[in-house]
């Protein structure tokens, strides 16, 4: 949550205050990101996600379960062995 002295005073242009707080958290991520990467990060709250994109982000969040899964499943056929885990990459 952030304090009182970083909202906009009163009767300070909310719009004008808004894009200069923009401003200056793109560059600050900017330097220690680099350009591209600032871009991409604010680049997430530009547009909503087309259905495309929508599509690939439910893809890799099920391949992702499925590596936890199968991972989970190497190490406890590993233990039941008595291989104590095997080690996925």
């Amino acid at each position: 949550m952030t304090d009182q002295s970083d909202r906009p005073a009163p009767g300070e242009d909310r719009y004008f205050w808004a894009k200069r707080k923009a401003l200056a958290t793109f560059l600050e991520i900017s330097e220690v990101l680099g350009d591209d990467w600032a871009r991409r990060i604010f680049a997430i709250w530009g547009n909503p996600p087309s259905q495309a994109k929508l599509n690939e982000i439910e893809n890799r969040a099920t391949i992702d379960r499925l590596d936890l899964l199968m991972k989970a499943l190497a190490t406890f056929i590993g233990r039941s062995r008595g291989l104590g885990g095997i080690a996925l990459k």
